[in-house]
């Protein structure tokens, strides 16, 4: 509970917090409130923290730097329309969720096929066990799939060309990876992959290829991910 007195509440000081199921803040205090289990700030109307039961208010205009991160409890994700901002890392490590949707009158983002992006630069900011990369989706955004623990596969469409770093780590069921032909970019993107056992890329790719169980960068021979079958 947070009581009147408390007018400072720094972004991130809940994170990590895996059982919060409730927030209770005193009805006078100046600075902040709650609504639908979530800490806002009066003012600037963002989303400090929510619980793993919490619903996202209408009203709310940014939701901030790990507002939500390792709710184990939250189990689905609805932005309202009139969410502007989602700061980096915001849902990070909801392992959970299986449910991700937008009100379809928001105008910086959308959800196809239970993935949030952006609808100004195709980059997809956040996946969830149930989630199908969809063709249009030109980059995975850092931390995207990150602890998605019921993940057992990823085919990456055509379009893609860009995985960040940490985008799929520690996605501990996935065996099967899949690497479409326009990826460029994808150091660092799969680690703690321990169930992968088997990698393959599009003959087209341009950068990649696999050999002996090993993802490989075609010009520099540089080994990039192996899966359990790999032979250096």
């Amino acid at each position: 509970e947070i009581n009147s007195n408390i007018t400072d509440i720094q972004v991130g000081a809940f994170d990590n917090c895996q059982f919060l199921f409730d927030v209770f803040v005193e009805a006078d205090n100046p600075s902040y409130y709650v609504k639908n289990s979530c800490l806002i700030d009066r003012e600037t109307k963002i989303l400090i923290a929510g619980a793993a039961n919490g619903n996202i208010p209408n009203g709310i205009v940014e939701i901030a730097a790990g507002a939500f991160q390792n709710r184990i409890g939250l189990m689905d994700i609805v932005i309202p329309q009139s969410v502007k901002k989602i700061a980096d890392g915001a849902f990070r490590g909801c392992e959970n969720v299986s449910e991700i949707t937008v009100d379809p009158l928001n105008e910086v983002y959308y959800s196809q096929n239970d993935c949030l992006l952006s609808k100004e630069s195709n980059v997809l900011l956040l996946g969830c066990q149930n989630s199908i990369i969809s063709e249009g989706v030109e980059v995975i955004a850092s931390g995207a799939f990150d602890n998605c623990t019921d993940l057992t596969e990823i085919k990456l469409p055509s379009t893609v060309k860009t995985i960040m770093p940490g985008a799929f780590s520690n996605c501990q069921l996935v065996t099967s990876l899949y690497i479409s032909e326009n990826v460029t970019e994808l150091t660092g993107a799969f680690e703690a992959m321990i169930s992968l056992s088997n990698i393959s890329v599009s003959p087209n790719n341009p950068k990649y290829t696999v050999v002996d169980g090993c993802l490989v960068e075609k010009k520099t021979n540089k080994l990039v991910l192996a899966d359990k079958r790999g032979i250096i």
